[in-house]
């Protein structure tokens, strides 16, 4: 068994405008112009930063230009990319943005449609320091195509895709990839965190309420992991 992760994830309130905006369901507001418009004008801030950020498309920052050009999935890459550049240089942003492109397309197929959560992840760990060792750590399971291997366990897409890909990559830090496997593979899901021991726990429950409080979500008070 190995030991407890050497460094937690921290909590960092992320912006709740853009958080929401990557928890929402937007299937509905696809191809409706005015749905997103409602959306943008209930975070004031959001529509400000849509409207200046945006100004190389349309440089009055009508924001009916922007969604007809680029669709509301291109306006929210470009705002990971407003909001990785207030903490990174632009060689780090250009890279991020690859990643970003990368994790989506990867994990469509188990995402429920319409939803952004697993790229709640991504932009969570990308605003820690970048000498949190395990966020780097963390960013290399999202990108590794063996994560895959776990998901194919899970007959239907999942709306909380986030926790779920955080708490994988928790077990897979304590127990390893084989003993993950084969408990999910056996469907005994109940028994991998009774396969830790009490600091391994300890750790388990302080990442993701760490993680929960960090994105405005009571998700991991409510659910059972």
């Amino acid at each position: 068994m190995k030991e407890p992760l050497a460094t937690s994830l921290e909590a960092s309130k992320l912006p709740v405008e853009f958080v929401n905006f990557l928890k929402s369901n937007m299937n509905g507001i696809r191809g409706n112009y005015t749905g997103f418009l409602r959306y943008l004008h209930s975070y004031p801030y959001l529509d400000a930063l849509v409207a200046e950020s945006f100004r190389d498309i349309d440089s009055l920052g009508r924001t009916d230009v922007l969604f007809k050009s680029l669709g509301w999935e291109g306006i929210r890459h470009r705002l990971f990319e407003v909001y990785f550049t207030k903490k990174h240089i632009n060689s780090v942003v250009a890279s991020l943005s690859d990643s970003l492109k990368k994790i989506e397309i990867k994990f469509a197929p188990f995402s429920v449609d319409g939803y952004s959560r697993h790229l709640i992840l991504f932009f969570y760990i990308n605003t820690l320091p970048v000498e949190n060792k395990i966020s780097n750590k963390l960013n290399s399971f999202l990108l590794a195509s063996e994560t895959l291997d776990y998901l194919r366990f899970f007959k239907k897409r999942i709306l909380k895709l986030d926790l779920l890909l955080l708490v994988l990559f928790l077990f897979e830090s304590y127990i390893g990839r084989d003993d993950l496997i084969v408990a999910l593979e056996s469907g005994l899901y109940d028994t991998l965190y009774l396969q830790l021991n009490n600091t391994q726990q300890h750790d388990y429950f302080e990442v993701l309420l760490h993680y929960s409080y960090s994105i405005g979500d009571d998700l991991f008070l409510e659910d059972r992991v």
